[in-house]
């Protein structure tokens, strides 16, 4: 056996011969860590090797004689033999550890030319097959066009392994780009390329650890390949010997001119360690330099310029006006932020790099600039200069016609026409238009505002001319769109919203009482649906039911008149998804289940292929899926969810929109929400809820818009985070835990956007948070259901689902306190909520009011039978309390039982129920031993 010194000459020499020749000096010096004997040793290795042909000195094989024997002779891997099917033709190149060989497939089943990489030799040590081995394994788990493909594998005659590669007859990146005069964007479509590579590696767990130009080759047709992986590692605590293993060796793994700062320092090393290789990459291809000088430089030099001095910005370092002018601004930001000294500096992942790139390419603001107003009009402007001066030249127009009212005494009622369809057509598509230009919800929020004030001076100029005034509604819809809808990008500002839409009825209203026609009837409609929606929104489940009944009257003749109108269709529809909306907010899933009925009667149950109709039809089906969830119908629930993610699906294809993207999303997850949701009404399969979260997740990062102004963006990530915490809870609730607080983290930044609904999904999150915390951190579990109760007070007023939920707060709080023997607080918290138990019928159709009451059923006989036992003897008032007990006990029994009989039992809801049964039966033993 060698000893640990010959083990350690082995390896540095190994590593070194990987690297180009003019590297290997730097590398065996830092490598070896000072110990000069030690770099004499090897660096004199590396020249017996240059001068005898790879032939090691005779003096240093002698050291090695024991070795060698083991491992045979190279005879099974030299040119003109073969190796299974395969033949060997001659050699491509040499270096380190492997042997590169061009090869044909020449057995009878099919003739192909490949490159077969075996271990070189005198090589074949048991760490160096140990590595080839793994790095065949981590090939054959990577299926992407940038990455080099394994074809096949096997042993030789000896044991060694080999891989069989696809063939790249290609250039270094960097070569290929000089050679080729690329310019800036087409460098940059090649390195999104890659970028996709080391992505679907590090989706798959994989890291490279060492992505420079001599690893990605580029073939004659432009096709990058990200190639050698003999020093990736996996990320997981499975590898011994990881990717961020902090020892010595870990020196061996980096080429000092693109190795990140923690390869530098032996830390623990992830996917930020790759952006940085990614970013150093990218200065090259940008500039043709790289951005440190370490030629000359000895190992520790290098290590202090890659960890303390500041690369120049890639502008900085070109010498031609027309490129320094190219890189300079969001260029050279996005190549710092991928080379960020500290990690989590750095992009989060290689996606958000590559996407960031397509930014700048695309002329949108980029992430790794600071998103100001002027910044992002400016971007917008030059993207959009057709778009953008139409709107401008809009406004202009309509400023120049109310200039021109102002000096006429008399307006000919041809000119009104011609203004009110200006208005109208253009000016009322400029919210529509500025989105699709990518402009940030600020911007296209403060362009509605402009142009609206230029048709309130046209109003109070031209008086009530209903065409007007009909233009005057749309524009209130769109500005409160922009303002807080919550379905579309928005500000947040509900309080804002609903007062332009209550403008825009208004207006209608005026129009309406000229007009009397279908164009202002469906105004008025419209008008009716924008307020109902935010009504629900924010729990003015009330006043919701009374809007939209209002808005059936006049929607349901309008349809009558024309059924065939698709825009009459859709308006009735939206009306009856609405009511259904507000019935499930006022417990009465069986009305909603009627009115979601009657939607699909209106609208037809089949898609069409039309972006709003079937976006329209999957949104009635996930409705539906919620009504019958909580009746308890969970398999039904389910084929409504799948029928909606199906729609949506289809819909991403073919109209790859926010819109359908974000409708695929919320199918995803309502279905983690009837396989693993909380409040019991679920079917207990955690395992596939995790999928569809995972989705859920992956989505929202798809749609996240970036743009810090934008609520409802947000909104889809906490949806996202939440459905990983519910999936999650049950089998690993400490996991549960961590995603519940980063959601709840990032809701409470939002405030106060969103006013009601806002405070509800924060109580939510406290409510879930605090069921997964353990024991150990009850004052913590205290403290988010204190702050849960709170906001279910502040909102109780508003309806009776605020009222159900305030309820099970009380209870909540009693049953902590009495897990915490704090008897005083727990009698306090249930008497709090037994007033508002009374209220609700122990047959309601709705199993969210049957869980809550029987829940807090169970609470009052916890309570009850807690003073019992503190009660001494047995005189009336023990045995008084224990009946106490025993009433609500069996009250809470009944209604599980009731539970069990509509088919809606759940894991949860089965625990619950035998838990009550042994309180009870408990308690029926204490009467008896009190009487």
């Amino acid at each position: 056996m060698m000893d640990a010194r010959w083990k350690t000459i082995e390896q540095i020499f190994f590593e070194a011969t990987e690297r180009p020749k003019k590297d290997q000096e730097d590398f065996v010096r830092l490598a070896a860590a000072g110990d000069e004997s030690l770099i004499l040793e090897v660096l004199s290795l590396l020249r017996a090797e240059a001068d005898a042909d790879s032939v090691l000195d005779a003096t240093v094989r002698h050291q090695f004689d024991d070795w060698f024997a083991s491992e045979g002779s190279s005879a099974s891997t030299s040119t003109g033999t073969r190796l299974g099917p395969y033949l060997l033709l001659r050699e491509l190149n040499s270096g380190g550890m492997g042997t590169v060989h061009l090869a044909q497939r020449v057995d009878d089943q099919y003739s192909q030319i490949v490159a077969i990489k075996t271990v070189r030799a005198g090589y074949a040590t048991p760490e160096v097959s140990r590595r080839f081995r793994e790095e065949r394994q981590i090939l054959a788990t990577l299926n992407h066009p940038n990455v080099g493909t394994i074809l096949d594998g096997g042993e030789t005659l000896e044991g060694h392994p080999f891989l069989v590669m696809e063939y790249v007859e290609g250039q270094a990146i960097t070569t290929y780009c000089m050679e080729h005069k690329l310019s800036t964007p087409e460098r940059l479509d090649l390195f999104s390329a890659v970028c996709g590579a080391v992505y679907h590696a590090h989706q798959k767990l994989i890291l490279h650890r060492d992505i420079k130009p001599e690893n990605v080759l580029v073939s004659k047709d432009g096709h990058p390949k990200l190639i050698d992986f003999g020093i990736a590692k996996t990320l997981g605590p499975s590898v011994s010997s990881g990717a961020g293993e902090a020892n010595p060796k870990t020196l061996l793994w980096l080429t000092p001119s693109y190795a990140s700062p923690e390869q530098f320092q032996s830390k623990p090393l992830s996917v930020a360690s790759d952006i940085y290789s990614l970013g150093v990459l990218l200065y090259e291809l940008l500039t043709d330099v790289r951005p440190y000088d370490l030629e000359r430089l000895t190992p520790a030099e290098a290590e202090r310029t890659v960890l303390q001095e500041t690369v120049r910005k890639p502008s900085a370092v070109v010498a031609a006006t027309r490129l320094k002018r190219e890189l300079s601004g969001d260029l050279d930001r996005i190549v710092l932020m991928a080379m960020e000294k500290a990690p989590e500096r750095r992009y989060k992942s290689v996606q958000h790099l590559t996407e960031d790139l397509q930014r700048f390419l695309e002329g949108r603001p980029v992430l790794a600039r600071k998103a100001t107003f002027l910044y992002v009009l400016r971007k917008a402007c030059i993207r959009h200069k057709g778009t953008l001066v139409s709107i401008f030249l809009c406004i202009a127009m309509l400023a120049a016609s109310y200039a021109g009212y102002r000096w006429r005494s008399r307006a000919a009622e041809a000119r009104v026409q011609e203004i009110s369809s200006l208005a109208q057509s253009t000016i009322g598509s400029m919210a529509e238009n500025a989105q699709q230009s990518g402009s940030s919800t600020e911007v296209r929020a403060a362009i509605s505002r402009r142009a609206l004030a230029y048709l309130n001076q046209l109003e109070i100029t031209m008086g009530s001319d209903p065409r007007l005034l009909l233009a005057m509604s749309s524009l209130h819809i769109r500005v409160g769109d922009i303002e807080g809808l919550p379905s579309v990008s928005n500000l947040g500002r509900t309080d804002e919203a609903i007062k332009s839409y209550q403008s825009a009825l208004q207006f209608a209203e005026k129009a309406d009482a000229r007009l009397h026609s279908a164009e202002s009837t469906a105004a008025l409609v419209e008008a009716l649906l924008h307020i109902a929606y935010i009504q629900t929104f924010e729990k003015d489940v009330e006043g919701a039911t009374k809007t939209y009944a209002r808005a059936l009257s006049l929607a349901y003749p309008y349809w009558r008149q024309d059924p065939s109108s698709t825009q009459r269709e859709r308006t009735l529809t939206m009306v009856y998804s609405g009511m259904g909306d507000a019935a499930m907010w006022r417990l009465e899933p069986n009305i909603a289940f009627t009115d979601f009925e009657m939607g699909f009667k209106v609208l037809g149950g089949q898609p069409n292929g039309k972006l709003d109709h079937d976006l329209l039809l999957a949104d009635l089906h996930l409705r539906t899926a919620d009504a019958l969830n909580d009746f308890g119908r969970y398999k039904e629930s389910l084929e409504e969810t799948q029928t909606a993610a199906s729609i949506a699906s289809e819909l991403s294809q073919a109209f790859p929109s926010s819109r359908a993207r974000g409708t695929l999303l919320f199918s995803y997850r309502t279905m983690v929400n009837t396989l693993a949701g909380r409040d019991f009404i679920n079917i207990g399969d955690s395992q596939q809820a995790k999928v569809y979260a995972e989705k859920t997740l992956a989505l929202s990062k798809l749609l996240d818009s970036h743009d810090s102004k934008d609520i409802q963006s947000s909104f889809t990530t906490i949806s996202a985070l939440s459905a990983m915490a519910d999936a999650e809870r049950q089998n690993n609730p400490a996991n549960a835990a961590l995603w519940y607080q980063r959601a709840l983290s990032l809701t409470k930044t939002l405030q106060p956007a969103y006013g009601a609904e806002l405070q509800h999904r924060i109580s939510i999150l406290d409510e879930a948070l605090a069921e997964v915390l353990p024991d150990a951190q009850r004052a913590e579990q205290m403290n988010l259901l204190k702050d849960n109760a709170r906001i279910r007070a502040e909102q109780a007023n508003f309806s009776s689902h605020g009222l159900i939920h305030l309820m099970g707060a009380y209870c909540r709080l009693a049953d902590v306190e009495l897990e915490a023997h704090n008897l005083t607080e727990a009698t306090r918290y249930a008497e709090d909520a037994s007033p508002l138990l009374q209220q609700y019928d122990r047959n309601s159709p709705s199993l969210l009011v049957l869980r809550n009451v029987s829940l807090c059923l169970r609470t009052q006989g916890d309570v009850h039978l807690s003073k019992a036992r503190e009660i001494a003897g047995s005189g009336t008032a023990r045995t008084s309390e224990v009946q106490a007990a025993i009433y609500s006990y069996e009250q809470s029994s009944q209604i599980w039982r009731k539970w069990q009989q509509r088919g809606a039992a759940s894991p949860e809801s089965t625990r619950e129920a035998r838990r009550v049964e042994i309180r009870l039966h408990q308690a029926q033993a204490l009467l008896k031993r009190s009487s």
